[in-house]
Parts: C-alpha cells; structure tokens; sequence
C-alpha cells in the first residue's frame, strides 16, 4: 500500500482501489471570505472601522463572478462574557441585525443575507465570566 498525503485529503492506494479521507475544506470549494466588526461595550452601534468593513464586504461582492445580486452572506453576532447570558444572546443578535441592515443599505438584497447569534459562547479570546474584551464583542461576515 502507497500512502500519498495531498494538502486536502489522505489519499490511501491500493492494487484494487483508492481510498480519499478528507483532512479539511475541499481544494475544489472556495474558501470562505471573513471579516469581522467590532463593538463598543453594550453597543450595537457600527463605528466608522466598522463601516469601512462593510464598504468592502460589498466591494468584494461586486466583484465576485456572480456580482452582487448573486452574494450570499452571514452575519453571525458575539458578545463579551460581561453582563447576563440572556443580554448577550440578546445583544449579539442586535449586532447581526446592525450589520445586516447595513449591508441592505450599501445595496446587498436582504434576501442574500442570513443572520446568527452565538452571545457569549464561541469567544474569540477565552475569558473568564464577566470579564469585557473588545474581540469578543463582534460580528464575523462571511461572504460565500
């Protein structure tokens, strides 16, 4: 047996067949394009970097194959772990809400746009509970 290892996938030769493990994203399928926008603690408001974020989310989507009428995008919100669970669950959803209606106003079809919340529970740095961190206090966009 002859064990070949691609940067996708583990693939396993034998006489008589071919085995493929995945090991990842497909070398076939587009990664996707993430940005992300930060938040004022206990804000929804999208500052003026976070503007700028969004100008090239659209950007970018015009510029993809299918423009922007074909862009498919989500807008998943995070809170920090400072405040109540239940605020933060709340508080993240209204950051994906800013964000979304940001992009429908920058031109992006609302009907192109999915949004998410995760409130404090996929932080990006690690904290311990009640304890502000501005990274943590986010929307990740991701374009497809």
């Amino acid at each position: 047996m002859t064990k070949h290892w691609k940067r996708s996938a583990l693939c396993l030769i034998t006489a008589t067949s071919l085995l493929v493990v995945s090991m990842g994203a497909s070398a076939l399928s587009p990664s996707p394009d993430v940005s992300i926008i930060l938040f004022a603690f206990n804000s929804a408001h999208i500052d003026a970097a976070g503007r700028k974020v969004i100008e090239g989310v659209v950007s970018r989507a015009r510029a993809n194959s299918g423009g922007i009428d074909d862009a498919v995008i989500s807008a998943i919100g995070h809170a920090d772990r400072a405040g109540p669970e239940d605020y933060n669950m709340a508080l993240s959803w209204k950051r994906a809400e800013a964000v979304r209606d940001a992009l429908v106003a920058a031109g992006i079809s609302v009907d192109a746009i999915t949004i998410a919340r995760r409130g404090e529970d996929e932080n990006a740095v690690p904290t311990p509970d009640g304890v502000p961190k501005r990274a943590n206090r986010r929307v990740e966009i991701v374009l497809q």
